[in-house]
């Protein structure tokens, strides 16, 4: 089955998420000061819509600028007060073995992520990444590249093909379009979608609406 995450940088858009996406991100790191201080509402969604939080910071394309430990005191408080069933976090973040027991203990799922704004590595890179991730407890591994040639989406359907483990993988910019709608089909666990064509947070996103309409035609 096809699935669309829809993320989104404002409570406010929730609504309109609801009605597109198969799971919803939470892009933490748009949202304001005030959203932050009150997201109990969360906690109430009976929509049966899987939650997904993100906090990114700057230097992995997000617009988070606070220091770990602020980050770490943020995914803390969010997990309290709302119903999360998974926390994006990165890679090579420090707050992995800090974070861990408050998601184990509420049954949330840990997906490790990595983008690479400008390239798209080798093959056996990318394997050799989700390897480790895999190995530092990832539930799910997202690995995003940037296309800058054709070919190089085919090594992330690639890497999606042949994963043994729930992955989400494809490429940004434009010619990594055909990625991200075709990786749910061969395999990847979910694929992104913005809003709307005002809304897209990353390059290459397709609004959710006309993705949806494509899947029905594949």
């Amino acid at each position: 089955m096809k699935k669309i995450c829809v993320p989104i940088t404002s409570l406010s858009q929730f609504g309109e998420a609801e009605k597109l996406a198969d799971l919803i991100e939470l892009r933490l790191d748009y949202f304001s000061k005030k959203e932050l201080s009150d997201l109990s509402a969360l906690g109430k969604n009976e929509s049966g819509k899987k939650i997904i939080a993100t906090i990114r910071p700057s230097r992995e394309l997000g617009k988070f600028g606070g220091g770990e430990r602020e980050r770490l005191e943020l995914f803390k408080k969010v997990i309290a007060c709302a119903r999360i069933d998974f926390v994006d976090l990165e890679f090579d973040s420090k707050i992995i073995d800090g974070l861990k027991p408050f998601l184990e203990k509420r049954g949330i799922k840990l997906i490790l992520s990595k983008h690479f704004a400008r390239t798209t590595p080798s093959l056996i890179e990318l394997k050799a990444l989700q390897k480790k991730m895999v190995e530092k407890g990832a539930f799910a591994c997202k690995i995003v590249c940037f296309a800058n040639k054709f070919s190089d989406n085919l090594t992330t359907l690639t890497l999606v093909k042949e994963s043994k483990t729930p992955l989400v993988s494809f490429c940004m910019g434009e010619f990594g379009v055909i990625s991200r709608i075709l990786s749910p089909n061969f395999g990847a666990l979910f694929t992104f979608a913005s809003l709307n064509a005002e809304n897209a947070i990353a390059s290459g996103q397709v609004p959710a609406a006309e993705l949806r309409m494509a899947y029905e035609g594949l």
